[in-house]
Protein backbone atom coordinates (compact mmCIF):
# COMPACT_ATOMS: atom_id res chain seq x y z
CA UNK A 1 0.00 0.00 0.00
CA UNK A 2 1.36 3.38 -0.98
CA UNK A 3 1.30 6.06 1.65
CA UNK A 4 0.04 9.42 0.35
CA UNK A 5 2.07 12.58 0.79
CA UNK A 6 0.82 14.75 3.65
CA UNK A 7 -1.23 17.77 2.65
CA UNK A 8 0.06 21.16 3.73
CA UNK A 9 -0.08 24.71 2.51
CA UNK A 10 3.06 25.63 4.46
CA UNK A 11 6.65 25.85 3.20
CA UNK A 12 9.50 24.41 5.27
CA UNK A 13 12.26 25.99 3.14
CA UNK A 14 12.89 28.78 5.65
CA UNK A 15 14.29 26.24 8.11
CA UNK A 16 16.81 24.92 5.60
CA UNK A 17 17.67 28.52 4.79
CA UNK A 18 18.96 28.95 8.34
CA UNK A 19 21.45 26.14 7.74
CA UNK A 20 22.59 27.85 4.54
CA UNK A 21 23.14 31.15 6.36
CA UNK A 22 25.65 29.43 8.66
CA UNK A 23 27.57 28.15 5.64
CA UNK A 24 27.49 31.60 4.03
CA UNK A 25 28.93 33.19 7.17
CA UNK A 26 31.65 30.53 7.35
CA UNK A 27 32.62 31.24 3.73
CA UNK A 28 32.71 35.00 4.32
CA UNK A 29 34.58 34.65 7.63
CA UNK A 30 37.16 32.37 6.02
CA UNK A 31 37.66 34.75 3.10
CA UNK A 32 38.17 37.71 5.44
CA UNK A 33 40.54 35.79 7.72
CA UNK A 34 42.65 34.59 4.78
CA UNK A 35 42.69 37.94 2.99
CA UNK A 36 40.91 36.71 -0.15
CA UNK A 37 39.42 40.15 -0.81
CA UNK A 38 42.85 41.77 -0.59
CA UNK A 39 43.98 39.39 -3.35
CA UNK A 40 41.03 40.07 -5.66
CA UNK A 41 41.02 43.84 -6.14
CA UNK A 42 42.05 43.15 -9.73
CA UNK A 43 40.90 40.18 -11.87
CA UNK A 44 42.84 37.08 -10.83
CA UNK A 45 42.55 33.31 -11.12
CA UNK A 46 41.72 31.12 -8.15
CA UNK A 47 45.05 29.34 -8.67
CA UNK A 48 46.93 32.64 -8.31
CA UNK A 49 44.99 33.47 -5.14
CA UNK A 50 45.72 29.99 -3.75
CA UNK A 51 49.42 30.47 -4.47
CA UNK A 52 49.43 33.90 -2.80
CA UNK A 53 47.57 32.61 0.28
CA UNK A 54 49.28 29.17 0.41
CA UNK A 55 45.92 27.39 0.27
CA UNK A 56 44.64 24.31 -1.56
CA UNK A 57 43.98 25.42 -5.18
CA UNK A 58 40.81 23.42 -5.85
CA UNK A 59 39.22 24.25 -2.49
CA UNK A 60 40.20 27.90 -2.91
CA UNK A 61 38.32 27.92 -6.20
CA UNK A 62 35.29 26.33 -4.50
CA UNK A 63 35.36 29.10 -1.88
CA UNK A 64 35.73 31.80 -4.52
CA UNK A 65 32.85 30.35 -6.56
CA UNK A 66 30.72 30.42 -3.39
CA UNK A 67 31.70 34.04 -2.80
CA UNK A 68 30.75 34.80 -6.40
CA UNK A 69 27.37 33.13 -5.89
CA UNK A 70 26.89 35.27 -2.78
CA UNK A 71 27.68 38.41 -4.80
CA UNK A 72 30.99 39.30 -3.11
CA UNK A 73 33.13 38.38 -6.12
CA UNK A 74 32.42 38.65 -9.83
CA UNK A 75 33.72 35.87 -12.07
CA UNK A 76 34.46 36.53 -15.73
CA UNK A 77 36.33 34.11 -17.98
CA UNK A 78 37.70 32.24 -14.98
CA UNK A 79 39.01 35.37 -13.26
CA UNK A 80 37.64 36.69 -9.97
CA UNK A 81 37.34 40.30 -8.86
CA UNK A 82 35.77 41.98 -5.84
CA UNK A 83 32.25 43.33 -6.12
CA UNK A 84 31.93 47.02 -5.33
CA UNK A 85 30.70 46.14 -1.82
CA UNK A 86 33.55 43.73 -1.15
CA UNK A 87 36.13 46.22 -2.40
CA UNK A 88 34.65 48.95 -0.20
CA UNK A 89 33.95 46.98 2.97
CA UNK A 90 36.06 43.81 2.95
CA UNK A 91 39.53 44.82 1.79
CA UNK A 92 41.90 45.78 4.60
CA UNK A 93 43.44 49.18 5.13
CA UNK A 94 40.48 51.26 3.97
CA UNK A 95 38.51 53.68 6.13
CA UNK A 96 35.41 51.69 5.26
CA UNK A 97 36.85 48.22 5.91
CA UNK A 98 34.64 46.26 8.32
CA UNK A 99 36.26 42.83 8.02
CA UNK A 100 38.08 43.23 11.33
CA UNK A 101 34.85 44.39 13.01
CA UNK A 102 32.96 41.38 11.66
CA UNK A 103 35.58 38.98 12.98
CA UNK A 104 35.69 40.83 16.31
CA UNK A 105 31.90 40.80 16.67
CA UNK A 106 31.80 37.09 15.83
CA UNK A 107 33.51 36.43 19.17
CA UNK A 108 30.37 37.62 20.95
CA UNK A 109 28.34 34.90 19.20
CA UNK A 110 30.80 32.02 19.56
CA UNK A 111 29.50 30.91 22.99
CA UNK A 112 26.10 30.09 21.45
CA UNK A 113 27.26 28.40 18.25
CA UNK A 114 28.09 24.76 17.55
CA UNK A 115 25.91 23.48 20.37
CA UNK A 116 26.83 26.24 22.81
CA UNK A 117 23.25 27.44 23.19
CA UNK A 118 22.12 23.94 24.13
CA UNK A 119 24.95 23.73 26.67
CA UNK A 120 24.04 27.13 28.13
CA UNK A 121 20.45 26.05 28.59
CA UNK A 122 21.40 22.73 30.17
CA UNK A 123 24.35 23.87 32.29
CA UNK A 124 23.90 27.62 32.82
CA UNK A 125 26.27 30.46 32.02
CA UNK A 126 30.00 29.95 31.69
CA UNK A 127 32.72 31.93 33.41
CA UNK A 128 33.28 35.16 31.55
CA UNK A 129 36.35 37.28 31.31
CA UNK A 130 36.66 40.46 33.32
CA UNK A 131 34.30 42.83 31.50
CA UNK A 132 35.82 45.70 33.48
CA UNK A 133 39.05 45.12 31.53
CA UNK A 134 39.49 48.28 29.46
CA UNK A 135 41.34 46.40 26.70
CA UNK A 136 38.12 44.52 25.82
CA UNK A 137 36.22 47.77 25.31
CA UNK A 138 39.13 49.45 23.54
CA UNK A 139 39.30 46.59 21.03
CA UNK A 140 35.53 46.80 20.54
CA UNK A 141 35.64 50.55 19.93
CA UNK A 142 38.49 50.18 17.43
CA UNK A 143 36.60 47.44 15.58
CA UNK A 144 33.44 49.55 15.57
CA UNK A 145 35.11 52.66 14.17
CA UNK A 146 35.08 51.60 10.51
CA UNK A 147 31.63 50.10 10.94
CA UNK A 148 30.39 53.52 11.97
CA UNK A 149 32.47 55.26 9.30
CA UNK A 150 31.10 53.14 6.43
CA UNK A 151 27.59 54.56 6.43
CA UNK A 152 26.01 54.26 9.89
CA UNK A 153 27.34 57.61 11.10
CA UNK A 154 26.25 59.34 7.91
CA UNK A 155 22.72 57.88 8.15
CA UNK A 156 22.37 58.83 11.82
CA UNK A 157 23.65 62.36 11.12
CA UNK A 158 21.16 62.71 8.26
CA UNK A 159 18.26 61.61 10.47
CA UNK A 160 19.21 63.81 13.43
CA UNK A 161 19.97 66.87 11.29
CA UNK A 162 16.49 66.58 9.74
CA UNK A 163 14.84 67.28 13.12
CA UNK A 164 13.26 70.75 13.08
CA UNK A 165 14.97 71.44 16.42
CA UNK A 166 18.41 70.50 15.16
CA UNK A 167 19.64 74.06 14.41
CA UNK A 168 19.05 74.97 18.06
CA UNK A 169 21.05 72.02 19.45
CA UNK A 170 24.07 73.20 21.46
CA UNK A 171 24.99 69.81 22.92
CA UNK A 172 24.30 66.19 22.15
CA UNK A 173 25.00 63.10 24.26
CA UNK A 174 26.55 60.08 22.55
CA UNK A 175 25.90 57.40 25.16
CA UNK A 176 27.03 53.90 24.28
CA UNK A 177 27.97 54.87 20.74
CA UNK A 178 31.16 52.83 20.64
CA UNK A 179 33.92 54.71 18.87
CA UNK A 180 31.95 57.98 19.04
CA UNK A 181 31.99 58.63 15.31
CA UNK A 182 28.20 58.83 15.08
CA UNK A 183 28.22 61.69 17.61
CA UNK A 184 31.04 63.36 15.74
CA UNK A 185 29.13 63.06 12.45
CA UNK A 186 26.04 64.62 14.03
Amino acid sequence: MKKPFPKTDLNCSVFFGHLLEVVKWEALRTAIALGVFDATSEPVSAAAVAARLSTHPENTEHLMNALAAMGYLAKTNGLFRNSREAETFLTTGKETSIGEALLHNERWFLPVTNGGMLDLLREGPRETGDLADESIWEASARAAANHQRCGRAQRIASIVSAFPEFPSFTRILDLGGGAGLMGIAV
